[in-house]
């Protein structure tokens, strides 16, 4: 659906860390037709990552679904997928804003759930969180990060 959207991923609760010898600095990347934008690291958060961002699309596009893909920063090494959450945009157009948990799967088994608000009445923004605008990138760009 064309419009504004507006994602604050608030916390994260994992059933366990992808490498038990490294931090586990969890990050998210969100992911809608063909936008972009990647939250912060969450340092030494765990099973239980907390974020301060804001992630805002502009969309003219007709988009159902906006995806996120939470990884998990392993220094020294590529970033492994933790796992990918499916956000209803059609539930969040009915609702206006909506703060809700989605199942976060990698395989087809749940890695766990993350915790995001959705706003489609999106005005300002609290200068405490970290603004993210969704940047354009290619088809070839996103299979690097999403492998459905």
């Amino acid at each position: 659906m064309p419009g504004n959207y507006v994602f604050v991923p608030i916390e994260g609760n994992f059933k366990e860390d992808i490498s038990l010898a490294t931090a586990a600095d969890r990050y998210c990347v969100f992911s809608l037709g063909d936008q972009m934008a990647q939250t912060s690291f969450c340092e030494q958060g765990k099973k239980r990552p907390h974020w301060n961002d804001i992630i805002n699309f502009e969309t003219k596009d007709d988009n159902d679904v906006c995806y996120v893909e939470v990884r998990e920063r392993l220094p020294g090494k590529l970033d492994e997928k933790v796992g990918v959450a499916e956000i209803n945009l059609k539930e969040a157009e009915k609702n206006g804003k909506v703060t809700k948990w989605f199942n976060v799967k990698n395989c087809d088994e749940i890695a766990g759930q993350i915790l995001v608000e959705i706003d489609t009445t999106y005005t300002e923004h609290d200068p405490h969180l970290s603004l993210h605008l969704g940047t354009k990138v290619h088809g070839d760009e996103l299979s690097k990060f999403f492998s459905f």
